[in-house]
């Protein structure tokens, strides 16, 4: 590997989004910001939105979701 895309803090930040969660009306709204890469864009387009699920455990087969908590 070269190098990763994002940092550990902009994984933790799109593990929150969670916007493989949306509806697809959502995602097809926000289509170009997926696209785009950018974290805090992401970030704003799910507050507007409302959207986004925080990831708080992942582990094999398990995951657990809880609300999103904004930094």
């Amino acid at each position: 590997m070269v190098k990763m895309r994002y940092t550990p803090e902009e994984i933790d930040r799109l593990l929150r989004i969670a916007w493989w969660n949306w509806p697809p009306g959502q995602v097809t709204q926000h289509v170009r910001t997926l696209m785009d890469g950018s974290v805090d864009a992401l970030k704003d387009a799910a507050r507007q939105s409302g959207a986004g699920r925080a990831v708080t455990q992942c582990a094999a087969r398990q995951m657990t979701v809880a609300e999103p908590t904004w930094p």
